[in-house]
């Protein structure tokens, strides 16, 4: 009788060391992914705040007071 047993693991294939070095590259790209979105997000935030506050020092038209004092009372 043949026996029905077979491996499906295709690690043993590979030394666990290669196995280590292609996580840690996977990582290392993932690492590099996040961050440059970071620094993407960062960077259109940066600007927001810098229209925001172009926008601040800017004086009041006379709509801008107006619903400033309707909002204070």
């Amino acid at each position: 009788m043949r026996s029905r047993r077979t491996s499906t693991c295709t690690t043993s294939a590979r030394p666990a060391s290669t196995w280590l070095a292609n996580a840690r590259s996977a990582l290392k790209s993932a690492l590099q992914y996040v961050e440059q979105h970071f620094a993407d997000l960062e960077a259109k935030a940066k600007a927001e705040v810098s229209v925001v506050e172009a926008n601040l020092e800017e004086p009041m038209t006379s709509t801008d007071a107006a619903a400033a004092g309707a909002s204070a009372v």
